[in-house]
Protein backbone atom coordinates (compact mmCIF):
# COMPACT_ATOMS: atom_id res chain seq x y z
CA UNK A 1 0.00 0.00 0.00
CA UNK A 2 1.31 3.46 -0.88
CA UNK A 3 0.19 6.66 0.17
CA UNK A 4 0.23 9.47 -2.06
CA UNK A 5 -0.88 13.04 -1.00
CA UNK A 6 0.09 16.96 -0.14
CA UNK A 7 0.42 18.82 3.19
CA UNK A 8 -2.41 21.31 1.88
CA UNK A 9 -5.64 21.20 3.51
CA UNK A 10 -7.62 21.06 0.19
CA UNK A 11 -5.34 18.56 -1.30
CA UNK A 12 -6.60 15.17 -2.77
CA UNK A 13 -5.07 11.73 -0.63
CA UNK A 14 -4.35 9.29 -2.65
CA UNK A 15 -3.95 5.76 -1.43
CA UNK A 16 -2.83 3.12 -4.07
CA UNK A 17 -3.23 -0.80 -2.89
CA UNK A 18 -2.19 -3.25 -5.66
CA UNK A 19 -5.20 -2.49 -8.35
CA UNK A 20 -7.19 -0.41 -6.28
CA UNK A 21 -6.72 3.58 -6.55
CA UNK A 22 -8.18 5.36 -4.06
CA UNK A 23 -9.07 9.54 -4.00
CA UNK A 24 -10.13 11.43 -1.09
CA UNK A 25 -11.13 14.95 -0.46
CA UNK A 26 -13.41 17.41 1.76
CA UNK A 27 -16.84 15.59 1.87
CA UNK A 28 -15.94 13.08 -1.15
CA UNK A 29 -14.29 9.57 -1.56
CA UNK A 30 -13.75 7.69 -4.85
CA UNK A 31 -12.12 4.07 -5.50
CA UNK A 32 -11.11 2.83 -9.02
CA UNK A 33 -10.42 -0.61 -9.87
CA UNK A 34 -7.21 -0.79 -12.65
CA UNK A 35 -7.46 -3.92 -13.56
CA UNK A 36 -10.74 -3.49 -14.71
CA UNK A 37 -10.67 -0.15 -15.85
CA UNK A 38 -13.55 0.53 -13.19
CA UNK A 39 -14.88 3.13 -10.76
CA UNK A 40 -16.08 1.19 -8.15
CA UNK A 41 -17.38 3.59 -5.26
CA UNK A 42 -18.17 7.00 -5.59
CA UNK A 43 -19.05 8.59 -2.31
CA UNK A 44 -20.96 12.24 -1.51
CA UNK A 45 -21.00 13.25 1.74
CA UNK A 46 -21.69 10.04 3.50
CA UNK A 47 -23.74 8.20 0.62
CA UNK A 48 -22.64 5.91 -1.77
CA UNK A 49 -24.11 6.54 -5.05
CA UNK A 50 -23.13 3.70 -6.77
CA UNK A 51 -24.44 -0.01 -6.82
CA UNK A 52 -22.26 -2.61 -8.17
CA UNK A 53 -24.90 -5.45 -8.97
CA UNK A 54 -22.99 -9.34 -9.88
CA UNK A 55 -24.66 -9.46 -13.28
CA UNK A 56 -23.15 -5.97 -14.75
CA UNK A 57 -20.12 -5.30 -15.89
CA UNK A 58 -17.65 -3.19 -14.28
CA UNK A 59 -18.80 0.57 -14.87
CA UNK A 60 -19.00 3.24 -16.53
CA UNK A 61 -20.78 0.08 -19.07
CA UNK A 62 -19.70 0.53 -22.60
CA UNK A 63 -23.34 0.44 -24.56
CA UNK A 64 -23.87 0.45 -28.47
CA UNK A 65 -27.02 -1.93 -28.00
CA UNK A 66 -30.63 -0.86 -27.14
CA UNK A 67 -33.60 -3.69 -26.56
CA UNK A 68 -35.25 -3.38 -29.93
CA UNK A 69 -38.05 -1.38 -30.58
CA UNK A 70 -41.08 -2.16 -33.10
CA UNK A 71 -39.74 -0.44 -35.91
CA UNK A 72 -36.25 -2.28 -35.41
CA UNK A 73 -38.00 -6.10 -35.85
CA UNK A 74 -40.32 -5.24 -38.56
CA UNK A 75 -39.68 -5.65 -42.76
CA UNK A 76 -38.18 -9.42 -41.99
CA UNK A 77 -36.99 -8.37 -38.22
CA UNK A 78 -33.98 -6.64 -40.01
CA UNK A 79 -32.77 -4.65 -37.33
CA UNK A 80 -33.24 -6.64 -34.70
CA UNK A 81 -31.61 -9.61 -36.62
CA UNK A 82 -28.66 -7.95 -37.73
CA UNK A 83 -27.70 -6.92 -33.90
CA UNK A 84 -28.32 -10.64 -32.54
CA UNK A 85 -26.52 -12.16 -35.70
CA UNK A 86 -23.24 -9.22 -34.96
CA UNK A 87 -24.03 -10.08 -31.17
CA UNK A 88 -24.38 -6.47 -30.62
CA UNK A 89 -26.36 -7.85 -27.32
CA UNK A 90 -23.45 -9.45 -25.88
CA UNK A 91 -19.83 -8.23 -26.45
CA UNK A 92 -16.33 -9.45 -24.86
CA UNK A 93 -14.93 -6.45 -23.16
CA UNK A 94 -11.59 -6.32 -22.84
CA UNK A 95 -9.34 -4.10 -21.19
CA UNK A 96 -6.27 -3.19 -23.24
CA UNK A 97 -4.66 0.25 -20.90
CA UNK A 98 -5.74 1.31 -17.71
CA UNK A 99 -3.50 4.17 -15.69
CA UNK A 100 -3.17 6.90 -13.64
CA UNK A 101 -1.25 10.17 -12.74
CA UNK A 102 -1.47 13.48 -10.93
CA UNK A 103 -1.14 17.04 -13.16
CA UNK A 104 0.10 20.20 -12.39
CA UNK A 105 -3.33 21.08 -11.05
CA UNK A 106 -3.22 18.63 -8.50
CA UNK A 107 -6.18 16.78 -10.26
CA UNK A 108 -5.76 12.97 -10.62
CA UNK A 109 -6.07 11.61 -14.39
CA UNK A 110 -7.05 8.06 -14.95
CA UNK A 111 -6.64 7.17 -18.45
CA UNK A 112 -8.78 3.64 -19.63
CA UNK A 113 -8.88 2.02 -23.43
CA UNK A 114 -11.52 -0.82 -23.64
CA UNK A 115 -12.27 -2.73 -26.24
CA UNK A 116 -15.76 -4.03 -26.96
CA UNK A 117 -15.70 -6.92 -29.59
CA UNK A 118 -18.47 -8.67 -31.09
CA UNK A 119 -18.50 -11.01 -34.20
CA UNK A 120 -16.70 -9.14 -36.80
CA UNK A 121 -15.99 -6.11 -35.62
CA UNK A 122 -14.98 -4.23 -32.23
CA UNK A 123 -15.57 -0.66 -30.92
CA UNK A 124 -12.89 0.90 -28.95
CA UNK A 125 -13.41 3.42 -26.10
CA UNK A 126 -10.65 5.35 -24.79
CA UNK A 127 -12.10 7.24 -21.76
CA UNK A 128 -10.22 10.24 -20.07
CA UNK A 129 -11.62 11.03 -16.44
CA UNK A 130 -10.36 13.84 -14.55
CA UNK A 131 -10.78 13.73 -10.68
CA UNK A 132 -10.37 17.82 -9.58
CA UNK A 133 -10.48 18.52 -5.70
CA UNK A 134 -13.52 19.14 -5.19
CA UNK A 135 -14.70 15.56 -5.63
CA UNK A 136 -16.33 16.38 -9.54
CA UNK A 137 -15.08 14.13 -12.61
CA UNK A 138 -14.93 15.31 -15.95
CA UNK A 139 -15.39 12.44 -18.65
CA UNK A 140 -13.94 12.64 -21.94
CA UNK A 141 -15.01 9.58 -24.14
CA UNK A 142 -14.03 8.35 -28.07
CA UNK A 143 -15.83 6.25 -29.58
CA UNK A 144 -13.60 4.19 -32.67
CA UNK A 145 -15.55 1.80 -34.44
CA UNK A 146 -13.54 -0.79 -36.16
CA UNK A 147 -14.56 -3.58 -38.53
CA UNK A 148 -17.69 -4.80 -39.95
CA UNK A 149 -20.32 -3.83 -37.88
CA UNK A 150 -24.43 -3.56 -38.74
CA UNK A 151 -26.12 -0.33 -37.88
CA UNK A 152 -25.39 0.52 -35.07
CA UNK A 153 -28.07 1.29 -31.90
CA UNK A 154 -26.47 3.69 -29.93
CA UNK A 155 -22.87 4.73 -28.76
CA UNK A 156 -22.63 5.46 -25.38
CA UNK A 157 -22.02 3.99 -21.69
CA UNK A 158 -23.89 3.41 -18.85
CA UNK A 159 -23.89 3.90 -14.85
CA UNK A 160 -25.68 2.45 -11.79
CA UNK A 161 -26.58 4.54 -8.97
CA UNK A 162 -27.85 3.70 -5.61
CA UNK A 163 -31.51 3.35 -5.56
CA UNK A 164 -32.04 5.77 -3.36
CA UNK A 165 -31.67 8.06 -6.33
CA UNK A 166 -35.15 8.30 -7.75
CA UNK A 167 -36.17 11.39 -8.62
CA UNK A 168 -34.92 12.47 -12.05
CA UNK A 169 -34.47 16.02 -13.21
CA UNK A 170 -33.49 17.04 -16.86
CA UNK A 171 -32.75 20.18 -18.72
CA UNK A 172 -33.54 18.94 -22.53
CA UNK A 173 -36.65 17.35 -24.60
CA UNK A 174 -39.72 16.44 -22.95
CA UNK A 175 -41.44 15.34 -21.24
CA UNK A 176 -42.16 12.36 -23.25
CA UNK A 177 -39.12 10.05 -24.68
CA UNK A 178 -37.68 11.31 -27.69
CA UNK A 179 -35.60 10.53 -30.66
CA UNK A 180 -33.35 12.57 -32.84
CA UNK A 181 -35.98 11.91 -35.60
CA UNK A 182 -39.18 11.99 -33.00
CA UNK A 183 -38.96 15.36 -31.29
CA UNK A 184 -41.06 17.24 -32.67
CA UNK A 185 -43.82 16.72 -30.03
CA UNK A 186 -41.44 17.87 -27.00
CA UNK A 187 -40.27 20.89 -25.64
CA UNK A 188 -37.21 21.96 -24.23
CA UNK A 189 -37.36 22.26 -20.91
CA UNK A 190 -36.62 21.89 -17.24
CA UNK A 191 -38.89 18.52 -16.41
CA UNK A 192 -39.54 16.47 -13.07
CA UNK A 193 -40.23 13.06 -12.38
CA UNK A 194 -39.07 9.70 -10.93
CA UNK A 195 -37.39 6.80 -12.68
CA UNK A 196 -40.41 4.14 -12.01
CA UNK A 197 -42.04 6.68 -14.46
CA UNK A 198 -39.73 6.69 -17.19
CA UNK A 199 -40.54 3.22 -18.67
CA UNK A 200 -43.27 2.97 -21.02
CA UNK A 201 -45.55 0.61 -20.72
CA UNK A 202 -45.11 -0.66 -23.90
CA UNK A 203 -46.75 -4.58 -24.68
CA UNK A 204 -43.77 -6.00 -25.59
CA UNK A 205 -40.82 -4.44 -23.43
CA UNK A 206 -38.26 -2.15 -25.46
CA UNK A 207 -36.11 0.64 -25.54
CA UNK A 208 -38.06 3.23 -23.48
CA UNK A 209 -37.36 6.97 -21.72
CA UNK A 210 -34.79 8.13 -24.13
CA UNK A 211 -34.55 11.40 -23.87
CA UNK A 212 -32.77 14.01 -26.33
CA UNK A 213 -30.42 17.03 -26.14
CA UNK A 214 -29.86 16.94 -22.79
CA UNK A 215 -27.60 19.79 -21.31
CA UNK A 216 -28.01 18.58 -17.89
CA UNK A 217 -29.31 16.14 -15.47
CA UNK A 218 -30.03 14.90 -11.38
CA UNK A 219 -30.93 12.24 -10.00
CA UNK A 220 -31.56 12.52 -6.16
CA UNK A 221 -32.59 11.03 -2.94
CA UNK A 222 -35.97 12.35 -1.08
CA UNK A 223 -33.59 14.85 0.80
CA UNK A 224 -32.52 16.54 -2.71
CA UNK A 225 -28.72 14.55 -2.57
CA UNK A 226 -27.21 12.35 -5.26
CA UNK A 227 -25.26 13.31 -8.39
CA UNK A 228 -25.43 16.05 -11.30
CA UNK A 229 -24.29 15.13 -14.54
CA UNK A 230 -23.27 18.46 -17.00
CA UNK A 231 -23.32 17.99 -20.80
CA UNK A 232 -19.64 19.52 -21.61
CA UNK A 233 -19.79 20.90 -25.18
CA UNK A 234 -22.38 19.37 -27.14
CA UNK A 235 -25.43 18.09 -25.07
CA UNK A 236 -26.35 14.50 -24.94
CA UNK A 237 -29.14 11.66 -24.75
CA UNK A 238 -30.04 10.13 -21.44
CA UNK A 239 -32.59 7.57 -19.39
CA UNK A 240 -32.73 6.55 -16.53
CA UNK A 241 -34.38 3.57 -15.74
CA UNK A 242 -35.05 0.59 -13.23
CA UNK A 243 -33.68 -2.13 -16.60
CA UNK A 244 -30.96 -2.70 -18.36
CA UNK A 245 -31.24 -2.98 -22.05
CA UNK A 246 -30.45 -6.78 -21.50
CA UNK A 247 -33.50 -6.99 -19.18
CA UNK A 248 -35.67 -5.41 -21.56
CA UNK A 249 -34.90 -7.34 -24.70
CA UNK A 250 -34.70 -11.13 -22.60
CA UNK A 251 -38.26 -9.84 -21.52
CA UNK A 252 -41.39 -11.73 -23.58
CA UNK A 253 -43.75 -9.16 -22.26
CA UNK A 254 -44.36 -6.33 -20.08
CA UNK A 255 -46.23 -7.92 -17.23
CA UNK A 256 -43.45 -10.54 -16.99
CA UNK A 257 -40.70 -7.11 -16.53
CA UNK A 258 -39.16 -7.22 -12.96
CA UNK A 259 -37.45 -4.03 -12.12
CA UNK A 260 -34.21 -3.30 -10.71
CA UNK A 261 -33.74 -1.66 -7.36
CA UNK A 262 -30.82 -0.13 -9.05
CA UNK A 263 -31.11 3.17 -11.17
CA UNK A 264 -29.51 2.37 -14.59
CA UNK A 265 -28.60 5.77 -16.22
CA UNK A 266 -27.49 5.99 -19.85
CA UNK A 267 -25.71 8.94 -21.68
CA UNK A 268 -25.09 8.34 -25.31
CA UNK A 269 -23.62 10.28 -28.03
CA UNK A 270 -26.10 9.13 -30.58
CA UNK A 271 -28.87 6.59 -30.28
CA UNK A 272 -30.58 5.61 -33.73
CA UNK A 273 -33.69 6.91 -34.75
CA UNK A 274 -36.75 5.07 -35.26
CA UNK A 275 -37.60 5.45 -38.40
CA UNK A 276 -40.58 4.11 -39.96
CA UNK A 277 -39.93 0.45 -41.06
CA UNK A 278 -43.15 -0.58 -39.13
CA UNK A 279 -44.82 0.47 -42.42
CA UNK A 280 -42.68 2.60 -44.38
CA UNK A 281 -38.87 3.64 -44.67
CA UNK A 282 -36.01 3.15 -42.16
CA UNK A 283 -34.35 5.35 -40.31
CA UNK A 284 -32.96 7.98 -42.29
CA UNK A 285 -29.00 8.60 -42.98
CA UNK A 286 -29.08 12.23 -41.38
CA UNK A 287 -30.24 9.92 -38.40
CA UNK A 288 -28.44 6.74 -37.97
CA UNK A 289 -25.03 6.64 -36.47
CA UNK A 290 -22.03 7.27 -38.82
CA UNK A 291 -18.69 4.66 -38.44
CA UNK A 292 -16.57 7.40 -37.67
CA UNK A 293 -14.88 8.49 -34.22
CA UNK A 294 -17.76 9.53 -31.96
CA UNK A 295 -16.98 11.66 -28.79
CA UNK A 296 -18.59 12.22 -25.25
CA UNK A 297 -18.01 14.73 -22.72
CA UNK A 298 -19.63 15.37 -19.79
CA UNK A 299 -19.09 16.40 -15.53
CA UNK A 300 -20.29 14.82 -12.90
CA UNK A 301 -20.97 16.50 -9.21
CA UNK A 302 -22.51 16.10 -6.20
CA UNK A 303 -25.98 17.88 -5.95
CA UNK A 304 -27.30 18.97 -2.78
CA UNK A 305 -30.39 20.24 -4.11
CA UNK A 306 -33.37 19.47 -6.88
CA UNK A 307 -32.83 20.93 -10.17
CA UNK A 308 -34.36 24.01 -10.74
CA UNK A 309 -34.68 27.49 -13.17
CA UNK A 310 -32.67 29.06 -10.79
CA UNK A 311 -29.73 26.47 -11.16
CA UNK A 312 -30.10 26.67 -14.94
CA UNK A 313 -29.44 30.43 -14.74
CA UNK A 314 -26.38 30.57 -12.27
Amino acid sequence: MAVVSGNKLDALQIVTNGDLLLVKGKNFSMQWNLKEGSLKSLVYGKQEMLSNPKDMPAQPIFQAFRAPVDNDKSFGNWLAKDWKNNGMDAPKYTLESADWKQNEEGNIVINTVIRSSYIKGSIVSHAQFTVKKDGSIDAEYHFLPQGELPELPRLGIAMIFNKDLEQFSWYGYGPQESYSDRKASAQVGLWHSTVTEQLFDYPVPQESGNKEEVHLLTLTNAKGKGITVTALGKPFSASALHYSAQDLYQTAHSCDLVPRRDVILSIDAQQLGLGNSSCGPAVLKRYAIEKKEHTLYFHISPADKPLSAGTLSR
